[in-house]
């Protein structure tokens, strides 16, 4: 006589319960040390795109490509479990397009093409924990923790980087700080001679200089995960991705918010994404306790200009169109070569214009202040010349609301 059937049985509960028992049993772990000797075997196909929950068909093929993997795991042999993740399809753009209410491409360039790749990354970033959580529940077997993005790195190149690398070479000194900030220079093993912020990178062997590293001592290195600034060329670009090095772009920018978006990237390519959006809420704070007193309406603002070179070398500045004159901005100042663009400026300008603050390189001040024909300059004559810690403002990095903070409170406070 058959048995009775449990009409109660509940086929969701049981797989749950399936779920657990790997987990806490280390059962994916298991496999993979056993079979580690094994002949290898290797299911290649594309990674998903992460723009939405997964649907059906996603599924079926989640189901198959898993269904191979274990029968081929069952006879003994190494299987490659490396989950992958579009992150640059056209579809991530059409529904980001949705979400914020575009109906031309005009509307992406008046909303700005920056903010718009950020919105980008978000749903990305969003979607992938998504359907990595919907995969854990089909069952799949894959290492999500060390799942690979295609990424569009600052030069526009597309890129397939670790989700968790651990061995990092940084080829900017920016860059550097901003790990350190993140507490993810446990894995940093490689710099360069300019990335000395903050003391304890000198621990960190160095490859070199920045434009002129030596690309023996990064290949010798072994790193899975390379990032670079704004002064590597495209040569030695492809000479490390020939070289089967993943290499990564992250630039500083010229408009201040590009800093918590740099922190971000960097962030989330170091596999440390919540400690970055940790630190920009903390940074947007301290940026928020200074504008509140700032009346960005006013017409009479103090003129304020930053020497970056002065002498018979040349005289340079920030124009209008860096970060360092955003940062004058949100402290209330008006920039008086706002109206340049890069950094050269002449003297008779600088002169004529008889700016109210003079901010300069503590280290230059001294000089400066004793050299004609600065000295005719009303901010000599009267005290108003602010000296600066050189790295505040001169990198895009966490220190620069320490700089703006202080440029602040010199210009503001009595």
């Amino acid at each position: 006589m058959q048995e009775k059937f449990d009409t109660k049985y509940s086929f969701v509960e049981n797989e749950k319960e399936v779920l657990r028992f790997w987990e806490d049993n280390d059962c994916f772990k298991k496999r993979k040390a056993k079979n580690a000797n094994g002949p290898k075997y290797r299911f290649i196909d594309g990674p998903i795109t992460a723009n939405n929950p997964m649907g059906i068909h996603h599924v079926w093929g989640r189901t198959l490509k898993d269904t191979f993997i274990k029968y081929n795991a069952m006879k003994g042999k190494d299987t490659h479990y490396r989950n992958g993740f579009d992150s640059q399809g056209l579809w991530v753009e059409v529904e980001v397009e949705k979400e914020l209410g575009f109906k031309t491409k005009h509307d992406i360039e008046a909303y700005g093409l920056d903010k718009f790749t950020e919105k980008c990354i978000e749903r990305v970033k969003k979607f992938s924990g998504v359907i990595t959580e919907q995969s854990k529940r089909l069952g799949q077997w894959m290492d999500w923790d060390n799942s690979y993005y295609t990424y569009t790195d600052d030069y526009n190149r597309t890129v397939k980087v670790p989700n968790n690398p651990k061995r990092i070479v940084s080829i900017s000194p920016a860059i550097t700080e901003v790990i350190y900030a993140l507490g993810a220079d446990d894995k940093l093993v490689g710099r360069t001679d300019f990335c000395n912020y903050p003391p304890q990178v000198d621990s960190v062997e160095s490859i070199g200089g920045i434009s002129n590293f030596s690309i023996e001592k990064l290949l010798a290195l072994k790193p899975d995960l390379v990032l670079i600034g704004s002064m590597v060329n495209e040569n030695t670009v492809n000479l490390m991705t020939n070289a089967g090095i993943t290499v990564v772009a992250v630039r500083e920018k010229d408009h201040f918010d590009a800093l918590f978006d740099n922190i971000e990237k960097i962030g989330l390519l170091c596999g440390h994404h919540s400690e970055a959006l940790h630190i920009n809420d903390s940074l947007h704070q301290k940026v928020q306790e200074v504008t509140t007193h700032i009346d960005t309406s006013a017409s009479n603002k103090p003129t304020v200009y930053y020497v970056v070179g002065y002498g018979k070398g040349g005289n340079f500045t920030a124009g209008g169109n860096t970060f360092i004159n955003d940062i004058f901005k949100l402290c209330g100042l008006r920039n008086i070569a706002e109206d340049i663009t890069g950094w050269n400026y002449s003297v008779e300008a600088l002169l004529e214009a008889d700016p109210y603050y003079i901010i300069i390189r503590k280290e230059d001040m001294t000089t400066f202040i004793n050299t004609k024909p600065y000295t005719y300059l009303s901010a000599v004559k009267q005290g108003r010349v602010i000296p600066i810690e050189s790295a505040y403002i001169d990198l895009q990095v966490p220190r620069n609301i320490d700089g703006l903070i202080h440029i602040y409170h010199s210009t503001h406070v009595n």
